[in-house]
């Protein structure tokens, strides 16, 4: 039962849009943006000026009431790091990271439209095979009917009417296992929308690829590995950096007051800047084995960045094959419709001039159904490969689908 309050959606893109806005799936992917970007913060903070407020209240007793000193001191430490190699690539290696969760969000938005438009597909087709089924039962019906007449008043025998009548029970369970396929497919877009579909839906109109991509695409996923490799390869360099120098110039100013116990304190103000230079010696073999760690994982991004490639690949080379084979099925279910179509009206034609048998006009029904079916079939078939190779391309979107409306 649909809600009042809320209109069911009546396009692609319009469930597109509503399983976008309120399904978990993306809600989860997107959350891995905020964490990259407080990353990246993180690590360009470690680049700026520190200020720290610093402050200490001390009291010292020598034995003697007259011989105990306060002392308050409050001051401020400034800190600003000049040539921090590892640092500069330590933010590299965060930038990088960004982008990689930046592409796998796309990657994940790209397989979510591709989740809800097959969902929609699915439910267009269902209801074009119920309705189908449904026609070919009210024609195995009427078959019977006339059937019986005619057994009636003498022109058919009994087994032409048993013969039309088991054709016709068995239309109608094609036709309700159609209509309980449809309801499945309209309440799997309804969990991904929130809304039941509306009764009419358009089809929707994919862009169309007439040749596969002349190169290598790149898609979200192979653009995620690639920032990812990126990461792990400033990573590494951030580590082999970690043995050079590190300049910073730090300064204080510092307000003191110091007296004895009871009389007024005295002040004394300092000023102090200095020019630090760090050069790391020896770690117990910390930094070895930090090497060692970063060049691993720089050489797993690597193969993964391969590996993506690899199948983005063999991803479109496969997805064309099969629409290209897709498309050219299709051609011939139409040709074998309009050669079953003519055959049925020939049977029936014949049938009624008392040519051709009972079995003969069923048979010819029977094509010319089985043939309609793969019809409605191979058109969807058509379009989800589109969908599939869109994908594998990386540019199946929710833009893609405006634009081609």
């Amino acid at each position: 039962m649909q809600r009042l309050s809320q209109p069911a959606a009546d396009s692609c893109q319009e469930a597109i849009r509503r399983a976008v806005l309120r399904h978990p799936t993306l809600a989860a992917a997107g959350q891995q943006l905020p964490i990259a970007g407080a990353g990246v913060a993180q690590a360009r903070a470690g680049l700026l000026p520190q200020l720290n407020l610093a402050g200490r209240a001390q009291r010292q007793e020598d034995g003697s009431p007259t011989a105990t000193t306060d002392t308050r001191t409050a001051g401020v430490n400034a800190s600003q790091s000049l040539v921090d190699v590892p640092a500069w690539l330590g933010l590299r290696s965060s930038l990088a990271r960004a982008r990689a969760a930046r592409y796998t969000f796309i990657e994940a938005y790209q397989s979510f439209v591709h989740q809800v438009l097959g969902a929609y597909l699915q439910v267009l087709e269902s209801r074009d095979a119920a309705a189908l089924s449904r026609a070919n039962f009210d024609l195995a019906a009427a078959h019977q009917r006339a059937s019986e007449q005619r057994q009636q008043a003498g022109e058919l025998t009994r087994t032409d009417v048993d013969q039309a009548q088991a054709r016709a029970a068995a239309a109608e369970a094609e036709w309700l296992t159609a209509a309980s396929a449809s309801e499945a497919a309209a309440l799997i877009l309804t969990e991904l929308t929130g809304d039941p579909p509306a009764d009419e839906l358009p089809v929707p109109v994919l862009p169309v690829l007439t040749a596969p991509p002349p190169e290598l695409p790149s898609t979200p996923a192979v653009q995620a590995a690639l920032a990812a490799r990126q990461a792990a390869g400033a990573q590494a360099a951030a580590v082999q950096a970690q043995s050079l120098p590190v300049v910073a110039l730090n300064g204080s100013v510092t307000r003191t007051w110091a007296g004895p116990a009871g009389d007024p304190a005295v002040r004394n103000d300092e000023r102090l800047a200095s020019l630090n230079l760090s050069l790391p010696i020896f770690r117990g073999g910390d930094l070895r084995a930090q090497r060692q760690q970063a060049g691993a994982a720089r050489e797993l991004a690597q193969a993964e960045l391969e590996r993506q490639r690899l199948l983005a690949a063999r991803d479109v080379s496969t997805q064309w094959l099969q629409l290209t084979a897709a498309r050219q099925s299709l051609e011939l279910y139409q040709a074998a419709v309009v050669a079953a179509r003519a055959a049925a009206e020939g049977v029936d034609s014949e049938f009624a001039a008392g040519t051709a048998t009972t079995l003969q006009v069923l048979d010819a029904q029977d094509r010319l159904f089985a043939n309609q079916l793969a019809l409605v079939r191979g058109r969807y078939a058509v379009l989800r490969l589109q969908a599939q190779l869109l994908l594998a391309t990386g540019q199946l979107t929710l833009e893609a689908l405006d634009d081609h409306r």
